[in-house]
């Protein structure tokens, strides 16, 4: 499930749950039966999963490239909207807050894994 914080036609601000499958292309064997080509111009096949964590658990263990591994979140986004125009976008006004933490570690902290705890 996707969270996703949008507007309605009045322009309210509302909270819908979407469903959501993350996915990622693979090479395919044939090229007449493939859903997309990659940048090298490889023929690929999508394959969806129930979850990020499947998704995950598949990608570490396939012996090929894959292909188009986003975050979820991101693919989701890039569905709704890839053909809506710029001005439907920016029509509502945006809250953007910024949030800053400080932590001691000795290598430069990635903040998806949060390993060190906060000071």
């Amino acid at each position: 499930m996707i969270t996703h914080y949008t507007w309605d036609a009045q322009g309210n601000r509302i909270e819908k749950l979407a469903f959501f499958q993350p996915y990622l292309y693979i090479p395919s064997a044939n090229a007449t039966n493939c859903d997309a080509y990659g940048i090298d111009n490889k023929p690929l096949i999508k394959k969806t999963f129930k979850n990020e964590w499947e998704r995950e658990k598949f990608a570490e263990s396939f012996k090929g490239k894959v292909y188009y591994k986003l975050p979820a979140s991101q693919q989701y986004l890039l569905e709704q909207y890839h053909q809506t125009d710029i001005q439907d976008l920016t029509k509502n006004k945006l809250k953007m807050f910024f949030l800053d933490i400080e932590v001691i570690a000795s290598e430069f902290p990635d903040p998806k894994e949060a390993k060190f705890p906060i000071t």
